[in-house]
C-alpha cells in the first residue's frame, strides 16, 4: 500500500468525496493517504482532512490539523488556505 499511486488515489479519492459534500468519506480517505503519503504530499492531505473535519463541524479537531500546516510546512503554498480554514474554525 506504500506505492506512491495508492497515495495519490487515496489523496484524489479524498478530494472528491469532498467536493460531492461526503466528508466523512473524505475524512477517512485523507486519513489513509497520511498513513503512507511521502512528506511532500502530507500539506495537501492535511489540508484536506482538516477542511472535511470543519464541514462535519468538528472545529477541535480540525483545528491542530490546519495549524500543523504552517508550522511543519512554512513554504509551501497550502498555508494560506490553511490560515483561511483555521479562521473558519474560531
Amino acid at each position: 500500500f506504500a506505492d506512491e499511486r495508492y497515495v495519490q488515489d487515496r489523496l484524489d479519492a479524498g478530494d472528491a468525496y469532498f467536493r460531492g459534500n461526503s466528508f466523512r468519506q473524505a475524512v477517512r480517505q485523507y486519513f489513509a493517504c497520511l498513513e503512507y503519503a511521502p512528506r511532500t504530499m502530507e500539506p495537501d492531505a492535511t489540508l484536506g482532512l482538516g477542511r472535511s473535519l470543519l464541514a462535519l463541524g468538528h472545529e477541535e479537531e480540525a483545528l491542530p490539523y490546519l495549524t500543523r500546516i504552517e508550522s511543519d510546512f512554512p513554504t509551501h503554498p497550502t498555508v494560506y488556505a490553511a490560515r483561511y480554514w483555521a479562521a473558519m474554525a474560531y
